[in-house]
């Protein structure tokens, strides 16, 4: 008696596959017809080979052979440690690299929008203030240099003055310089440049999301979902081995939905529709299950 319930389950699926494969069968089939069109077949044996998509040694692997599974249980996990490197050493990576591309966009802009009004004003008071130092300057050089002439002063004393006067007359000339170039603005190609520098920190950025998305897709992968509801058939790999794409840990017979094969002959294809209702009888089942017919085969 407990078998029954399994070979009822088994016979409901297969009358689902039945229609799949007889889609031509009339709807009122086993109603309109004088005499209801009897077919036998095979109930199809669909087995999944499970497989992780990545490579890697294998953590955990949850059901035994035999062990009923629903669609979407977690079946198993990968090791996760070089992974879990991979991701952090990623992110790391992006947050460098928005840094730098905050720091490339900061510069063009400034490139862009010219000085501000505070650094040229700046400029300004710094010119007119060497301008009256080195006015000074000169007087005192100069007068210096007479006084050198007639020993009143020491030449220690006239090459000092001299000193302060070049020094403040450079002085001048690199603010005077800065302060045009404020004035003038960026040239057109510094501006170029900085935007290149910004469009391909950009690109790095979205480089490094692109690879951070691909590390947390691969963490996401470390663990296996049942991709249909069925039965554990073989273990293929224990915890500790490496599994990987080519190497499937489970085998997984599929319960639901079920198909069942039918041939007929071509004189009876007219009788068969897609989408037609169907009972079918199972040997150990008292009663038909309902199904449909799901497809018809194009070719012979």
């Amino acid at each position: 008696m407990k078998k029954i319930p399994g070979i009822v389950v088994a016979v409901a699926v297969l009358l689902g596959l039945l229609a799949l494969f007889f889609p031509s069968i009339p709807a009122a089939l086993f109603h309109r017809v004088p005499e209801p069109l009897t077919l036998y077949g095979n109930i199809d044996n669909r087995q999944l080979r499970l497989a992780f998509l990545i490579s890697e040694r294998l953590a955990t692997l949850e059901p035994e052979e035999g062990t009923q599974v629903g669609k979407g249980d977690l079946l198993g996990t990968l090791e996760t440690v070089r992974i879990e490197n991979d991701l952090a050493a990623a992110k790391a990576d992006l947050a460098s690299l928005i840094a730098g591309e905050a720091a490339a966009k900061a510069l063009y802009e400034k490139a862009q929008n010219g000085p501000r009004k505070e650094d040229i004003a700046m400029a300004r008071s710094g010119t007119l203030a060497l301008t009256a130092k080195l006015k000074a300057a000169e007087l005192n050089f100069h007068r210096q240099t007479e006084l050198l002439k007639t020993d009143s002063v020491s030449k220690k004393t006239q090459e000092a003055a001299e000193a302060d006067y070049f020094f403040l007359k450079a002085g001048l000339g690199a603010v005077s310089s800065y302060l045009e170039k404020l004035l003038a603005g960026e040239r057109v190609e510094d501006i170029a440049i900085a935007k290149a520098r910004w469009e391909e920190a950009q690109a790095e950025v979205e480089k490094a999301r692109a690879a951070l998305a691909i590390q947390e897709q691969r963490l996401t992968d470390t663990k296996l979902y049942a991709p249909a509801e069925g039965i554990i058939r073989n273990r293929l790999l224990e915890p500790g081995e490496l599994a990987g794409p080519q190497a499937p840990v489970l085998t997984l017979a599929v319960t639901s939905p079920k198909w069942i094969r039918v041939y007929l002959e071509e004189p009876l294809l007219p009788l068969v529709a897609l989408g037609a209702e169907a009972q079918v009888k199972v040997d150990g089942a008292p009663e038909p299950f309902s199904g449909w017919v799901g497809f018809i085969s194009p070719v012979a």
